[in-house]
């Protein structure tokens, strides 16, 4: 590329030059006014010779094939980003799941896996560690809104 930008360049210095020495060295009017005349036109197509020789085929793929990554990558970051959601909401609700459990007197490790629902990410179910304890169950309906049969509890032994 860098190449072919040395070469038009150098090419249309060279042409300048060419022109403005045949310039001088013809005489009369009429002639040198042709001469002008052609040698604009030559310059004008030297200067638009890169738009001529461009190849808008390989532009358009080119165009597509970024366009392309582009998606690819807006779908990427999507995907990461519904990936922390995902875990900053179940990293959370574990936590409050944890505080509530310390006000009944429990201690437990909650895991809780998020569901999307019309795009939000929502508590979906909690495993818990512990016995059941029906006013947990409760407090985890009422509060976060998993119902009773997505928390699943310790069996006793």
């Amino acid at each position: 590329m860098i190449n072919m930008i040395r070469t038009w360049l150098l090419s249309l210095i060279g042409v300048a030059l060419i022109l403005t020495i045949l310039y001088s060295l013809l005489p009369n009017k009429p002639i040198r006014a042709v001469a002008r005349s052609i040698g604009s036109l030559l310059l004008a197509l030297l200067l638009l010779r890169p738009l001529m020789s461009a190849q808008v085929d390989r532009l358009v793929l080119s165009y597509r094939d970024t366009g392309q990554q582009i998606d690819e990558q807006i779908a990427q970051y999507q995907q990461q980003g519904r990936e922390e959601y995902e875990t900053i909401i179940a990293r959370e609700t574990a936590a409050y799941i944890q505080n509530m459990s310390a006000a009944y007197g429990l201690s437990c490790q909650p895991e809780v896996t998020v569901q999307w629902q019309d795009h939000v990410p929502l508590p979906g179910s909690v495993s818990l560690d512990i016995p059941y304890s029906a006013a947990l169950s409760r407090e985890i309906t009422k509060q976060l809104g998993i119902p009773a049969a997505q928390q699943h509890w310790k069996e006793e032994s």
